[in-house]
Order: structure tokens, then sequence, then C-alpha cells
């Protein structure tokens, strides 16, 4: 009896116990509750001033300046010049890269001016009795004469009636004939007009070559131009620089470049205009045709300033978080980008909101999360 009694009482005890804990901790609970939703986290940006620069870039692909195709004007049979010319090789300006069999021209030519001389021959007992004053000039003339070598230049006919005489006797139309072949013996060779290098061969030395048929096709090295898109609004301040600096794919600069031409005409899709650049490479760098480059300009230079979205600006002021409160702060736009302004004004490690049109209580506590 004594133990049920005792057994009984305990248990009385332990209820007694746990009600009171339970009703005593619900206040409690209550307040913890209160004081967490009181709280607001945010998305922040954390201040940072320093200087700022800006730079235009763009980008293209270099070609070169000059690009020529070999072609004779005459045909015959194809001769390998100072080097075997295959793609990639280099050459120098003024070197002979190809010629054409010449012996038939030269033969023709010389036959040609064998019958000039006949021709000479024949008028000049006619000049030594109608015009001796002039006997001597063409008599000198007619012995410097060498069918081996170039014409020399007719002397000029002092009178109309020797003129006339030189005309009825063919001598000045078969002069110019005669002049007109040596230059066309010379369209036998072809030298290089620059130094360059060659990008394609399509005919082989003993082949038998028409006028205007491709040989061989050439750029000229050293020259380079660079085409890129630039925005309307943008040309202004090329225009203003007189030089861009190029920087290859890897970001080491490799040259400089000068505006030198801009088309009038937009591109519709990109709403921009094809500027062209010179490009001269810098000391050690090594430019390629169809290498891809950059080009930089410097735009402006900023001081303490901080890039910030444009949601986190509003009227020209900002949400600033402060002692757990938020406040405005009004800040000076300096520029302006596609995705971000450069504004000044803010404290260094202050936390701006990133988006200031977000509503938010007066009533709530505000902690900032840097993003």
């Amino acid at each position: 009896m004594k133990l049920n009694s005792i057994i009984i009482l305990a248990v009385v005890l332990s209820l007694l116990a746990l009600l009171h804990f339970c009703t005593g901790s619900k206040p409690e609970t209550k307040k913890d509750a209160k004081k967490s939703s009181d709280l607001v986290y945010v998305p922040v940006m954390e201040v940072e001033n320093k200087m700022r620069t800006f730079y235009l870039e763009s980008y293209g692909q270099l070609s070169a300046g000059q690009t020529l195709d070999i072609a004779f004007e005459v045909s015959g049979r194809l001769i390998e010049g100072d080097i075997r010319l295959r793609p990639g090789v280099r050459f120098s300006k003024g070197q002979l890269l190809y010629s054409v069999d010449s012996e038939e021209a030269k033969f023709a030519v010389r036959a040609r001016k064998s019958a000039y001389i006949t021709l000479l021959a024949q008028v000049m007992p006619d000049i030594k009795l109608d015009f001796l004053e002039e006997f001597t000039i063409w008599d000198t003339y007619l012995s410097d004469i060498d069918i081996d070598n170039p014409l020399p230049q007719l002397p000029l006919a002092k009178s109309k009636k020797l003129a006339l005489l030189l005309n009825q006797r063919n001598i000045i139309a078969e002069y110019n004939n005669i002049k007109s072949q040596e230059l066309r013996l010379q369209k036998h060779k072809y030298y290089a007009p620059f130094a360059g290098t060659v990008t394609d061969v399509f005919l082989e030395p003993g082949s038998i070559v028409n006028p205007g048929v491709r040989i061989a096709s050439s750029l000229r090295t050293g020259d380079y131009e660079l085409k890129i898109p630039i925005r309307m609004e943008e040309l202004s301040m090329y225009q203003k620089n007189s030089k861009v600096d190029v920087f290859d794919t890897y970001g080491k600069q490799v040259g400089v470049a000068r505006l030198t031409r801009v088309s009038d005409v937009v591109n519709r899709m990109t709403q921009s205009l094809d500027a062209y650049f010179s490009i001269i490479p810098i000391s050690g760098a090594m430019l390629y045709n169809g290498m891809y480059v950059n080009i930089k300009l410097n735009k402006e230079t900023f001081s303490e300033v901080v890039a910030l979205p444009y949601l986190a600006v509003k009227d020209n002021q900002v949400r600033v978080i402060r002692d757990s409160s938020i406040i405005k702060v009004p800040i000076q736009i300096m520029a302006s980008f596609p995705d971000t302004l450069l504004v000044k004004g803010l404290d260094n490690k202050a936390q701006v909101l990133i988006n200031s049109s977000e509503f938010i209580a007066d009533s709530l506590k505000v902690v900032g999360i840097p993003k």
C-alpha cells in the first residue's frame, strides 16, 4: 500500500513538471520567432572606389594590303626565275620570278631592225641632197643602231619637208613598230614588284602559258590591313586618336594601327561602319595574313569611382545599408556603359542594394549579403 502511494505521487509530480515546462517555454519561442521575422536579407555590392580606365575594343582579321596574281601578257614556254616558287616561299623586290621563252621574239626583232636599217640607208642620199644641214645627225643615228641593243631615239626632223619624206619612206612607222616589239620583248620576264610571299602556284616551269593565265598568287609582306566594325557613335573617338594599340588573341601587343579610311555604307544587321586600319608591327612581333587581332583605344580614365549595375541607381540615388537600416545617398554618374554605370560619391565599404526598386518596410532590420 505504501509502495503504491509512492508510485502515484511520482507520476503526479512528473505530470506537473511536464505541464510547467510546456507552458513556460511558449512565450520564449514566440519571442524568438518575432525577433527572427524582423530581419530581412538583401543582395548588396560593397563599394571599392578606385581609378578605372575604360577602353573601346574591337576585333578583326588581318589581310594583306596588296595581293597580286602573277600572269604574263605573252605566250610561250614558262621558265623558272631566280628561285623555285612554292607556296610559302618569300621573294625580294626586283627578283626575277618567271620568264617566258623569248628566242623567237628576239630573232623577229633583229630581223625587223635589219629591214629598218635598209630603209634608212635608202633615204640617206635624199637627205644628203635636199637636207644637207641635217645629214650628219641622221648619219650618226644610222651608225648607232645595233640590232642586239634597243633602238636609239629617232632624231627630230627640223623641217616639215623632211618629216614628210620620212613618212613617205615608212621610216617613222617602222621605228614605232620596232619600239613596240622591244617593249613586248621585255614582257617575257616577270620581276617582283614588291617583297612578298607566294600563296599559291598554278603552273610549273615547262608549261605553255597564254596571256592572262594565272601562274601563281602572292601577297605583299609587312603591309597589312585590318577591317573592323565600329559603332557610329564611337567613330569620332577613333578619328581623334592618331593610333590605337593592336593585340593578338593572347593579349600580347603586336603592333600599332592607324585609321586610313571608313566606309560610308552602314551594315544593316549591326548598324556599324567598316573601318580600315593600316598596321605597323612593333619590334620583334610577327604578323601573318589571316591572323585575328584586337584593337584597344583608351576611351577615358576616372578616379575614385565604382561600377554599379543600372538596377542599383534610381533618380541619381542609391540605397545604402547603414546601422541595419536603409538610407538613400545621392551619387554622381560619371559615365554609362551598356551594362554598368560609373558613379562617384560613395564611401568605401558602403553596402549598396543591387535592386533599388525592391520594397523593404522601414520597421525591418536589413542584413546585406555581398554578391
